[in-house]
């Protein structure tokens, strides 16, 4: 598993943080039938990520508490 993005919220600069903020720009809405079929095709790769990321947080030292839920 390859480590991306940031561990701590300090290390991500404003740009990085904006693309995770929402639009005034109405350009990115789109309608249910969009919506639905996202939801559909994306939800089994989330699923898969989740899953990753909890074996990942498995494998941390139980004493870090840097990591800890």
């Amino acid at each position: 598993m390859m480590p991306c993005g940031f561990t701590e919220l300090s290390d991500a600069g404003a740009d990085d943080i904006a693309l995770w903020l929402p639009s005034d720009s109405d350009s990115h809405a789109f309608g249910a039938d969009v919506a639905t079929y996202l939801v559909k095709h994306v939800t089994d790769v989330f699923c898969n990520m989740v899953h990753k990321e909890r074996q990942a947080v498995s494998w941390i030292k139980p004493d870090s508490e840097k990591f800890s839920s």
